[in-house]
């Protein structure tokens, strides 16, 4: 319906602070400047994993780029004195570290890399049981973009995606992860565990249980479990594709059921 009328509407006059009242507001500090060289060189840590009770991993980007460190360890002597053991840079390279995993015995830690900002995401593994240890590819096929895989309960065994079957659909692979050997390179053209259609990450791997995500955009998402012997493939969450939904952080409980 149409609205009624209405005044039209006219500003009253403004009352005019005195020069007494303006003396005697307080004054307001000025806020401090920075230089651009300045904010740049803000640091950041993230993604921090516990390895014991005392130390833990993290990635930061005071390089120049995010790498692997571990956290400072303190400990206490005889007479109460507290020691520090300074963090340690586990990784040295020119390109950032996007994502790492812990393996269940906590002595392994399996990392994600891409070249160059490419997004082709490669796997790489570091013993830190070793001080001397270096970072060991556990794929080499550059053109191929891999996920972060999930280690199982043993820790002998990861799945993970990766599109090496036609550079687009995001299959699913298992693999030992105990022989320490390249799993993947462009010369061979080995089959996934599961081919899949779509885009798809593991997001737990438990006993003979994968669970998987699959993603159409980034707001609709459905769950699958995936038996590592069978490669049977069970839908989780069944929704009309006009109502989208998101997990994350979805897990298996003992009972089997996904806790989202």
């Amino acid at each position: 319906p149409p609205c009624n009328p209405t005044a039209a509407w006219t500003p009253g006059s403004l009352a005019v602070a005195s020069s007494a009242s303006v003396a005697a507001a307080p004054s307001v500090a000025a806020a401090p400047k920075y230089t651009i060289e300045q904010l740049l060189k803000v640091r950041r840590a993230s993604a921090a994993r516990a390895l014991d009770d005392k130390r833990f991993l993290y990635l930061y980007d005071a390089p120049g780029t995010a790498q692997l460190f571990s956290s400072p360890q303190f400990t206490v002597d005889s007479a109460g004195g507290l020691h520090e053991t300074p963090a340690r840079q586990l990784t040295s390279f020119t390109d950032r570290i996007s994502s790492f995993r812990l393996a269940p015995d906590g002595k392994r830690v399996i990392f994600t890399k891409d070249e160059g900002g490419d997004e082709n995401d490669q796997l790489l593994r570091l013993d830190l049981d070793d001080p001397a240890a270096v970072p060991v590819a556990i794929t080499a096929a550059p053109k191929v973009k891999h996920t972060l895989p999930t280690f199982d309960d043993a820790g002998s065994r990861i799945a993970y995606t990766s599109n090496a079957r036609n550079g687009k659909d995001m299959d699913l692979w298992v693999t030992s992860f105990s022989t320490g050997k390249v799993i993947a390179k462009p010369e061979v053209k080995e089959k996934p565990f599961l081919a899949l259609s779509g885009s798809h990450h593991v997001s737990d791997f438990r006993d003979t249980r994968v669970l998987l995500v699959e993603a159409r955009s980034n707001v609709d998402q459905d769950l699958w479990l995936v038996d590592a012997k069978s490669k049977a493939k069970r839908l989780l969450t069944q929704h009309p594709r006009a109502t989208p939904e998101r997990y994350l952080g979805a897990r298996i409980v003992l009972q089997g059921i996904a806790h989202l």
